[in-house]
């Protein structure tokens, strides 16, 4: 029978954090987090040695740790030695481990394992889950990799029938006969802690106590809230919050005991078995719809890069382990699996661009380094058609030694990938302006906004990607088109075209759709032929457009190519245009401008060390202005550059029963790079 007298009853308490920096953040971020947060915690504890705590970092954060902390590194060794600190294991560059193959799982797992071991000493025996996202086929992985324990939030442990009293200690659960023990954490003791005062916290864990000895309060959260979040730094440090905590806890210590996990599944037995139903944080499964793979539908920018990357996981795992370079392609594949660009919530995830082009950046350098593998140093180029995304309907890649391109027929032929595997940029890196639930809000005039409130509602209704087909009502403004308050006439831009053919050398895919457009009052047939070819050797991707009809009188057109292209930065220093060989000094990338009769535009990225060039033929009207979404982040709003907007247009004069034909072109050149503050720009 439990003993309901707190003097008499031994609560345990684990303290566990979780430190992470996604790859590519910039390194002002890492030495922010580092002195703010980081560092100070290590400080505090430090001070009581009579204290356990439980902690993680993630590969990302150790890399930098080791590059420019390094005797942090050595403070933590000493902890871990003394057994004052249990270092976890987890995945080593943070992937959402049900988001990626198996054999990824395994090799992540264990190389932060080796890490750990042979740079602070000890074998770590339990494990952190990225963004705590569970699914119960992982227990076999997680076990197999050796992980004896991980840590799940508190509330699916009570969808399974399971009350908070239940909930002080630990389960075991399995798959496939492999066992695992999973840990609940305390979500009262996340609201608790830093956010409240010391003794609401200890007072509830007396409330704990008092169920029984030998129960188990767990705490897990991120680090990053404990000084790095906005105003936690003084509260926590300066103000004496976690000082203050810490002496509680000492001064209690009569019935309450701070333990490592590992120590506590060692002396207490389990409460019993559980399959604990997929799982998260509550924020989490609000934003995701109730499971972090809906991420992967709403944002269809995040479903691309992660069947990117399956299949680069599937070239890299196609590599000869004896090659010299296996392992550095591994590591670039591991780096590219980082979860923050693949989702959005609170923080900017999927709007950062800079995480996104250092996942699609990783991903291009381990594909480069297995296409070398198993093809070797001739050209080569294929063509293949299949459904790349999972979405049902086929799209046509175009695969080389220095282009991919992928086509979707049945989204309007857009051109939706084009990587430079010598830079390892993905040109179409890009992201539309879609609804957030916090978009109304922010609308109303709430938050601190960069700019115009009515930008919040300027939302895009198709996927911003290249060769998207418009015809332009009359008058339409180069603003109202970046405002999606425009006139489209045609059923072009995101409707279905069927292919005729695809392959040859250099691989040609041709693209046919029958539709229409509207005259005043008239909707009129209307077809399209798009021939695009991909000269991988001259680096040069070019489309022909054909413009057909039958009817009997002419007709008067205004048809329209819209190129968006992801460049590393907007704003930024050494990234501009140049429109027929005219540098354009506003803004850079991000500027609007306009032009007529133009025959080329070229952007130019001195970071990348590349420039690209749009040609056309025949002379056209030119468009210029910035993709921009708006997202929140933890402290402030953004106003966001995303995507260059390129848009190419024609006023056709389409004779009776024949055609109008035009055709343009993208080329890559490399330009001198521009070396700047690696906090000012995306790190290559």
């Amino acid at each position: 029978m439990h003993s309901t007298d707190p003097a008499n009853s031994l609560l345990h308490f684990a303290f566990v954090l979780h430190n992470h920096q996604p790859v590519g953040n910039l390194d002002r971020v890492f030495r922010q987090a580092f002195e703010q947060a980081y560092l100070p915690f290590v400080e505090v504890v430090e001070e009581f040695p009579g204290l356990r705590v439980v902690l993680h970092y993630t590969g990302p954060l150790l890399e930098w740790l080791e590059a420019e902390r390094h005797e942090f590194l050595d403070r933590l060794r000493v902890l871990a030695a003394s057994g004052q600190a249990e270092i976890l294991t987890g995945a080593f560059y943070e992937p959402i481990l049900s988001a990626i193959p198996p054999r990824d799982r395994l090799g992540q797992i264990r190389r932060m394992t080796t890490w750990v071991e042979d740079n602070l000493g000890v074998h770590p025996r339990g494990l952190w889950l990225a963004e705590r996202v569970w699914e119960p086929h992982l227990a076999r992985d997680l076990a197999d990799a050796g992980a004896e324990y991980c840590l799940i939030d508190d509330a699916p442990f009570e969808r399974i029938g399971i009350d908070r009293d239940g909930l002080h200690g630990y389960y075991i659960t399995e798959e496939d006969g492999r066992m695992l023990r999973v840990v609940p954490i305390d979500s009262t003791l996340r609201a608790l802690i830093p956010f409240r005062l010391p003794g609401e916290t200890v007072a509830y864990l007396r409330d704990v106590a008092a169920g029984g000895s030998g129960r188990l309060a767990t705490f897990a959260d991120d680090g990053e809230k404990l000084g790095d979040w906005p105003g936690t730094h003084k509260w926590v440090y300066q103000e004496g919050y976690l000082r203050d905590l810490f002496t509680l806890m000492e001064d209690n210590a009569s019935w309450l005991k701070t333990t490592t996990l590992s120590q506590f599944v060692d002396d207490v037995p389990a409460l019993g078995m559980a399959y604990v139903p997929a799982a998260s944080y509550a924020e989490m499964l609000e934003w995701s719809g109730g499971l972090w793979r809906n991420f992967l539908r709403r944002y269809p920018e995040s479903n691309q890069m992660h069947k990117l990357m399956q299949r680069v996981s599937a070239k890299v795992d196609a590599m000869p382990t004896d090659r010299p370079d296996h392992e550095a392609a591994r590591t670039e594949l591991y780096r590219g699996q980082c979860n923050c660009p693949y989702w959005h919530g609170v923080f900017g995830g999927i709007y950062l661009l800079h995480l996104r082009h250092a996942n699609h950046a990783a991903l291009l350098r381990a594909e480069r380094l297995a296409d070398a593998s198993l093809r070797g140093d001739q050209a080569w180029q294929e063509v293949t058609i299949a459904d790349l995304d999972y979405d049902g309907t086929d799209e046509v890649l175009i695969d080389g030694r220095e282009l991919a391109a992928v086509l979707a027929p049945a989204k309007g032929g857009h051109l939706t990938a084009l990587s430079a595997k010598r830079e390892a940029h993905s040109l179409l890196a890009t992201l539309s302006r879609r609804p957030e639930a916090y978009h109304e809000r922010l609308a109303s005039g709430e938050g601190a906004l960069a700019t115009e409130a009515r930008r919040v509602r300027e939302y895009d209704w198709y996927l911003r990607q290249a060769l998207v087909d418009h015809f332009l009502a009359p008058g339409t403004t180069p603003e109202q088109f970046r405002s999606s308050q425009y006139g489209e006439l045609g059923d072009f831009v995101d409707r279905p075209y069927r292919v005729e053919r695809a392959g040859g050398s250099p691989a040609e895919v041709v693209l046919v759709r029958d539709g229409h457009v509207w005259e005043g009052s008239v909707l009129g047939p209307l077809g399209i032929e798009k021939r695009v070819r991909v000269d991988d050797a001259e680096r040069r991707l070019s489309a022909c457009y054909v413009l057909y009809h039958d009817a009997d009188e002419p007709r008067r057109l205004w048809f329209a190519v819209e190129w968006n292209l992801s460049m590393t930065g907007g704003a930024e220093f050494g990234r501009f245009y140049r429109v027929d060989g005219e540098q354009e000094a506003a803004r850079g990338l991000a500027s609007m401008g306009h032009r007529a009769d133009v025959r080329t535009v070229e952007l130019v990225d001195e970071w990348l060390g590349l420039a690209v060039e749009l040609e056309t033929v025949q002379p056209a009207e030119a468009w210029w202005q910035p993709l921009e979404t708006v997202s929140q982040g933890v402290e402030r709003v953004d106003l966001n550059y995303q995507a260059s907007t390129v848009v190419l247009s024609y006023h056709v004069e389409l004779p009776a029963r024949g055609h109008w034909r035009c055709q343009m072109s993208l080329a890559l050149r490399a330009v001198p790079r521009t070396v700047m503050h690696a906090s000012s720009a995306l790190a290559p």
